[in-house]
């Protein structure tokens, strides 16, 4: 995770691998992270059909449309409607983790050099990584100023793996943040939304290493997320600004609750979740059984944020990472 913003959207994507070198190329993809899938080529035709062949999910387009009502009550609507359902329902999507994010390819290449091949490529959002010969440096500098690559690392570097790895991990998040932008731009007005709270990106980013989480799916327009590992087990990161809080004090309110669940609720020591249902149609009792600790970050503004584990919110079975690895691999075998 990068310092400035969480995606809407986060899943293992699977990175091409081009080089004529056939053996070099094995020995590369053998030292990659466990976390990244690839598909590895050395001919440039094979990897263009893939990667044309390959549509990326654009589910994030469907989450804004336009507020009819905005020209006659600007001060009560926006102007944009924001639905984030279909974010989360992305994870049926059996062959997501299929989707080309990124290329690592070798720029001296006998039919078609790596320069050639990325200008070839029509998705704008792959991101792209040239691997060069000691000679090719000033080549990959002039191109990535230009933007026809994302970053270049040279064969000879000593620590090549560990600047492709980190690369490679960078550049997929770049790959969702850059597709849920317009998505974001809208969530982030007036800052209400955690999405590029620098407080809650740090969080994030410690949550997934410390739960091994592979994938997560924004599920309010606060900053939630529905978390999974790579062994499908789910979890909810939880982040409410103070307008949430403030609703859960006046229902909590209205239900008579005691002074000191209410002073818990107004400081932000217990954030209640009750799933995919809404917290106003859910009586006294139940939700006294649906608090969860929370904790205050600040950065940019402050926001209330619990983790809620085994929440009951996904109710279809779904294909998990390890699943998707293991049967990828058996196919190879």
């Amino acid at each position: 995770m990068d310092n400035k913003k969480v995606p809407a959207a986060f899943y293992p994507t699977t990175t091409v691998f081009l080089d004529d070198n056939a053996s070099f190329l094995t020995n590369l993809c053998f030292d990659l992270n466990e976390q990244f899938t690839y598909q590895k080529f050395i001919a440039p035709t094979d990897a263009l059909a893939l990667i044309d062949s390959n549509l990326p999910h654009n589910f994030f387009s469907n989450c804004l449309s336009d507020d009819p009502n905005f020209e006659e009550s600007p001060e009560t609507h926006r102007a944009v409607n924001i639905n984030i359902k279909p974010i989360a329902e992305h994870i049926k999507q059996t062959d997501r983790f299929a989707e080309v994010s990124t290329l690592v390819v070798d720029y001296d290449m006998p039919t078609m050099n790596g320069l050639e091949f990325c200008k070839k490529i029509t998705n704008p959002n792959i991101k792209k990584i040239m691997l060069t010969g000691q000679a090719e440096d000033g080549i990959a500098i002039k191109a990535f100023n230009e933007g026809l690559i994302d970053h270049y690392i040279n064969k000879s570097d000593p620590n090549l793996m560990q600047h492709l790895n980190q690369s490679l991990h960078e550049l997929q998040i770049d790959y969702f943040n850059d597709k849920c932008k317009s998505l974001l731009n809208n969530l982030c007005v007036e800052q209400s939304c955690a999405l590029k709270n620098s407080a809650y990106t740090q969080l994030v980013r410690e949550y997934c290493r410390d739960q091994n989480i592979v994938e997560f799916y924004l599920i309010d327009t606060t900053g939630s997320l529905l978390c999974i590992d790579a062994k499908g087990n789910s979890s909810c990161l939880l982040a409410k600004n103070d307008e949430d809080m403030d609703m859960y004090y006046q229902v909590a309110l209205d239900y008579e609750m005691d002074a000191a669940v209410l002073e818990k609720i107004k400081t932000g020591q217990v954030i209640p979740f009750f799933g995919k249902r809404n917290f106003w149609e859910i009586d006294a009792d139940e939700w006294l059984q649906n608090f969860h600790a929370g904790t205050t970050i600040t950065g940019n503004k402050p926001f209330y944020t619990a983790v809620v584990p085994k929440p009951n919110f996904i109710d279809t079975p779904f294909t998990h990472y390890d699943t998707y690895v293991n049967d990828a691999w058996l196919k190879q075998t």
